[in-house]
């Protein structure tokens, strides 16, 4: 074992023994008192040092810090910036300013500001009051003392600098220039990049930068950025303009873009950011990108992309990176991923169970209920599905070989058809509940179904290093009476072996298999629900036991009572499944309940006939349809809910209706009927063709809302400026338009009132084409792509529908592209030829609601070989799952 692993094992111990251990509460109190002192001299005197260049300790004070020294707020951190500019903080807060600037995009924002010299005003964050016991401070500040020690450890990574190089300019077209507060100078290829030094391209002129990770980043015209790096990784902080990353896998940490709106960060992939005036887009070539902006993060996968502000339409991804010198590769790399995803998709699975040898010998208490095909034959049809894509593609071959990870990826492929030679038609993985809130380690199960196994089991165990140690048993009575600090045992038994980390669960399983479904699990309802998924035909199960695990969920004395209005508390088991039913790919998902649905759980309606979707055309590119109960009762519920936990709602719900004349539930939600519909419904270019459609019971009523509320909304306006909003009326052949638009806005809404709907889209000219689309039913529901889609049962209605048809976008576009080479064009084409259709529907029942969809919505694609979340990824999951005690 190495010397890093020795020192990570010491550590690990030295922690344990520290949690162990009972301290004297007199001991705690002297520590706490020494590390408070200790920190208020600490504050003291950095205040003293940052007062030297113009930041002291009352005008730190002044923007909101209540004691010198404590950074709380992003007030505090932006009253540090002149004196980190100057250099003349101390390490400590150096660490801590530069850590929250990477996080958090406002600050970053006020950064770039005060380096650029302008002046802006930033809207300080909503300040949180936290009422601090006596006695809690004491525990904090113990706190403090031990864990001093071991953040110390985390700090080394996380937050230390690393020595070297950030980057080198491999080559420019054009001219690049080094800039900082004191000028600017040429730079040249070949270049070195240093910690957070800025360069700058040219009008007219481009550059590529290789990171010291290996990355490569193509900056386009008038694009500027600077690079950081930390052992948890390496940070473009894109300032202004373009770039495509092209990403290599990272060992450690991750690779961070930062604009001063968001924060992407990946492990390996392709993608383009754009950082402008308006705000940040993000567009994925290649992998899955996370990015996080405004509170919310959102995972990003091929064709895909996001923008910060809705000022940003969407934009074709061809035309985010039209101005890439390696335009035709990145085009062309889409298009083989796409065709590979088709014909993965297009494989067949492997096949249905109708029952499970292991369903009965799980142990009682389980939680989690995990059952996964053997997917042998699927691993080696995947890889002769990529071996001849690689022997006909040369991008597609440059890009695999540009990968540093081919012969981990290769090797756990073997690795899982080399057991699946040994097992039964399936996997199951379980997790049980000891006590409450407190999970037992995974358990694994499978049958054994040809001999050899123990030797081939000991000779792949003999192979792994640095991992826990695995240990053979034959007989349940060798197993020990506690669990393995860093082992893992292995059950084989009667045709059977189970892995855990935990005897006392092998020990059950292994009464099971003496006397299968002799224990109190088989008499559970939630062992019902996982058998009756297997008599319905299983593949890929998972099933969990919500009504265990939500009450532990629940922490405060006023949230049992809000999940019980909104009917969450309600939730027993949640079941989610994948199958192949008839040579169609069928994902389900089945929440049941306890109870009947009641609250926000019971908004969605038992199926019904949706009319607002025959206002959409074939031509669809994404819709979105639902019907829900009765909308005034479901915002009453909604209000009663939010009342619960916010005593002034009331007040201000009443203030509202006082400015505004407005009853919120009888004016505006008692017009309303349940049925509506959004989508996208024609060309995207220049401007997205939208509609939306709802059923209205009382249009006179709902019509004097609108033309209130648009009164309303003008008399705010401060006066001597031009309204707002503008509400105009035109007849047209006897029907009545009405159009909204806003001064300060390009968005138009157009709307009527047709056959108890009301109406609206991006213009007329659309609005009236969907009215008459409608009467002649030219409808998406009548369609052969959407029929094509609906799976076999017993439903007539649905209760809610998702649908995307991405081919006719990409269609549009590359009917556009009459200036640009063929070979764009064959790229785009080949999107759209493996662009299929998909479908997600949903049933609401009175105790349960059901969700399938149908095409590849959530079928696995070539990204799922080695990303989360796909089926040959289980193996590495489960090996992470039985390591809870080794270094990652």
């Amino acid at each position: 074992m190495s010397t890093e692993q020795n020192s990570e094992q010491i550590l690990d111990q030295a922690i344990a023994g520290m949690r162990a251990e009972e301290m004297d509460s007199a001991a705690i109190e002297q520590a706490a008192a020494r590390v408070w002192t200790k920190v208020a001299q600490e504050a003291r005197t950095s205040d003293a040092r940052v007062s030297d260049v113009g930041v002291s300790a009352a005008g730190v004070s002044d923007a909101g810090v209540s004691d010198p020294g404590v950074l709380r707020t992003c007030d505090d951190f932006r009253a540090l910036i002149p004196a980190y500019r100057a250099k003349q903080l101390p390490d400590a807060q150096v660490w801590l300013f530069e850590d929250h600037i990477h996080s958090c995009a406002a600050c970053r924002s006020a950064l770039e500001v005060a380096r650029s010299g302008k002046i802006a005003e930033m809207k300080p964050r909503a300040k949180a009051h936290w009422a601090i016991a006596p006695q809690w401070k004491w525990a904090i500040a113990a706190t403090l003392t031990v864990g001093i020690g071991i953040g110390a450890w985390q700090a080394r990574d996380n937050l230390l600098p690393v020595a070297g190089p950030r980057g080198t300019v491999e080559s420019v077209n054009g001219f690049l220039y080094r800039v900082s507060d004191t000028g600017s100078s040429p730079v040249a290829a070949g270049s070195g990049l240093s910690e957070r030094e800025e360069i700058l391209t040219a009008r007219g002129s481009s550059a590529m930068v290789r990171l010291a990770d290996g990355s490569l980043v193509e900056m386009r015209e008038r694009s500027g950025l600077s690079l950081s790096r930390k052992r948890s990784g390496m940070t473009i902080h894109l300032a202004r303009g373009s770039v495509i990353v092209q990403a290599a896998k990272q060992r450690t940490g991750r690779l961070f873009v930062a604009t001063n709106d968001c924060l992407v960060s990946v492990k390996g992939t392709v993608f383009a950011v754009d950082s402008g005036t308006k705000g940040s887009r993000v567009a994925v070539l290649q992998g899955v990108v996370q990015v996080d902006e405004s509170n919310r993060t959102k995972l990003l996968h091929p064709g895909e992309q996001l923008s910060t502000s809705a000022a940003m339409a969407p934009a074709p991804i061809k035309d985010e990176i039209a101005w890439s010198r390696n335009l035709n590769q990145h085009l062309a790399l889409l298009a083989e991923f796409s065709t590979m995803q088709k014909q993965l998709d297009q494989m067949p699975g492997p096949g249905l169970r109708y029952s499970s040898a292991l369903l009965p010998l799980v142990p009682d208490g389980t939680v989690l209920y995990v059952a996964i095909p053997n997917i042998g034959g699927m691993v080696a049809n995947a890889q002769q599905i990529f071996q001849d894509r690689l022997n006909q593609s040369q991008v597609l071959r440059d890009w695999w070989n540009s990968q540093n990870d081919q012969a981990k990826l290769t090797q756990l492929l073997n690795t899982v058809q080399g057991f699946s030679s040994y097992l039964g038609n399936e996997v199951v993985v379980t997790v049980a509940e000891k006590s409450a809130g407190q999970y037992s380690a995974p358990l694994i199960m499978a049958q054994v179904t040809a001999s050899g196994f123990q030797q081939y089991l000991q000779q792949q165990v003999s192979q792994i290093t640095g991992g826990p140690s695995l240990t053979i048993v034959e007989d349940p009575s060798a197993l020990p009476t506690s669990p393995a600090t860093n082992g893992v045992f292995a059950l084989l038994m009667n045709g059977f072996v189970a892995v855990s980390s935990d005897p006392a669960t092998l020990r059950a399983v292994a009464a099971l298999i003496q006397q299968p479904g002799s224990g109190a699990f088989a008499q559970s309802s939630f062992y019902q629900q996982i058998a009756s998924a297997y008599q319905a035909g299983a593949e890929w199960l998972v099933c969990v036991d919500m009504e265990q695990i939500l009450p532990q969920s629940v922490g405060t004395s006023e949230k049992p009572s809000v999940m019980s209005q909104l009917g969450v508390s309600d939730v027993q088991h949640l079941l989610v499944e994948r199958k192949e039913m008839g040579g169609k790919t069928e994902n389900r998902a089945v929440m049941t309940f306890a109870h009947q649905r009641r609250g926000i759980a019971a908004w969605l309606a038992a199926p019904a006939p949706m009319g607002a979707i025959n206002f959409v055309s074939p031509d669809a590119s994404f819709v979105v349809s639902f019907v829900v109960v009765q909308p005034q009762a479901a915002v009453q519920q909604l209000f009663s809910a939010i009342e619960s936990v916010d005593s002034n709602f009331a007040t201000q719900e009443a203030q509202f209706e006082s400015q505004t004349g407005i009853s919120v539930l009888n004016d505006l939600a008692a017009p309303l009927g349940g049925d509506v519909a959004f989508a996208l419904d024609g060309p995207v270019l220049p401007t997205p063709s939208w509609k939306f459609a709802i059923e209205v019971y009382d249009p006179v009523r709902l019509e004097t809302t609108i033309e209130t509320l648009v009164a309303k909304a003008n008399q705010l306006n401060p006066q001597g400026q031009n309204p707002g909003l503008s509400l105009t009326q035109t007849q047209v052949s006897g029907r009545t338009y009405y159009t909204v638009q806003s001064a300060k806005s390009t968005l138009t809404i157009n709307y009527t009132f047709v056959d108890g709907y009301l109406v609206a889209a991006a213009s007329q000219a659309l609005l009236t084409q969907a009215i008459g689309q409608q009467a002649a039913g030219i409808t998406l529901t009548h369609s052969a792509a959407f029929k094509s889609l609906l799976a076999p049962d017993g439903q007539t209605n649905f209760s809610a529908i998702v649908y995307q048809n991405m081919g006719s976008v990409l269609g549009s576009i590359a009917g556009g592209l009459q200036a640009v080479a063929p070979d764009q064009k064959n790229a785009i084409a080949a999107l759209k030829a493996n662009s299929a259709p998909s479908l997600v529907y949903a049933y609401g029942q009175p105790d349960r609601i059901e969700l399938a969809s149908s095409g590849s919505f959530f079928g696995f694609n070539l990204d799922s070989l080695g990303g989360a979340g796909g089926p040959f990824q289980v193996p590495a999951l489960l090996e992470k799952a039985l390591r809870p005690h080794t270094t990652q």
